[in-house]
């Protein structure tokens, strides 16, 4: 039996294409937390801000990638569509009430980092990666997410510098992981 070493992999959880978009988004991520590492001294108003800002162009991101995946099969694109709305709508939310109180930004944003890692487990499950490397990294993600954002739930009187650190560590891993999975993709795009 003859194989095509030329055929490209069957893409169903993420459109090849649109390798940018997750490069992007993880750039994104890794600045949001850098800022939420290096700037300790963060207001409640700053956090909501950035926060607001890095949810919002993450969620307009996993928007572009669910529609862009529409057709294409499996779950994938259902999920990415609906967290991408999820996110618009949080992101939207902390920059129009950036007054909240401490307690809803912790609800908030442990929720979302909650349905985000349970998003991405699923995915990592059931979605038909192209390579090893891309179904590792979303389950890394995915875990993170579930972790973090229960701590986040759990405790969260432990809300001051420490809650910053944890949120800005899991920014800039789930970003430099985003990153390299938007490398891997352009390399099967380039394919």
């Amino acid at each position: 039996m003859a194989v095509n070493r030329n055929a490209k992999p069957v893409m169903q959880d993420e459109d090849a294409n649109l390798w940018w978009a997750v490069v992007i988004q993880g750039i994104f991520a890794v600045v949001f937390g850098i800022l939420a590492i290096v700037w300790p001294g963060l207001t409640v108003v700053t956090l909501v801000y950035l926060f607001g800002g890095f949810v919002l162009a993450t969620g307009i991101i996993n928007l572009v990638l669910g529609i862009g995946s529409i057709g294409k099969g499996g779950l994938r694109w259902m999920l990415t569509t609906l967290l991408g709305v999820l996110g618009i709508g949080v992101g939207v939310y902390a920059l129009r009430h950036p007054l909240t109180s401490v307690e809803t930004l912790l609800l908030i944003i442990g929720v979302s980092l909650i349905v985000q890692g349970i998003i991405d487990l699923v995915v990592t499950i059931f979605g038909n990666f192209a390579s090893f490397t891309g179904r590792v990294l979303s389950g890394i993600v995915g875990v993170l997410g579930v972790i973090v954002g229960g701590a986040v739930l759990r405790e969260p009187a432990a809300s001051g510098l420490a809650f910053v650190w944890l949120l800005g560590l899991y920014a800039i891993i789930a970003g430099v992981i985003s990153f390299a999975r938007g490398i891997d993709l352009r390399k099967d795009a380039d394919a």
